[in-house]
């Protein structure tokens, strides 16, 4: 799966991050915000270019936010074998 960090600026930030791909709604799953930092491993998604929305819930300093942004999935499945020869 592909692996995403949200990083804040201020490391006492705290709250909930939750991912979902824009084109279909689909919920992609939620991080806490700990040290500053909400990651999640997203699964499932399918080879190509996606729009990933992040939803930060806020805390009692710090504003609720959402921002957009693309990723690019790519079939990297080879790249162990190639890794491996060249290794040998």
């Amino acid at each position: 799966g592909a692996h995403m960090t949200v990083n804040f600026s201020d490391a006492a930030a705290s709250g909930t991050v939750t991912f979902t791909d824009t084109e279909s709604g689909a919920d992609l799953g939620s991080a806490s915000v700990v040290n500053g930092q909400a990651s999640i491993t997203l699964q499932g998604l399918s080879q190509g270019a996606h729009t990933i929305t992040a939803s930060y819930s806020g805390d009692d300093t710090h504003t609720a936010q959402v921002t957009t942004f693309a990723v690019k999935v790519l079939n990297l499945g080879w790249l162990p074998a190639v890794l491996n020869l060249l290794l040998q």
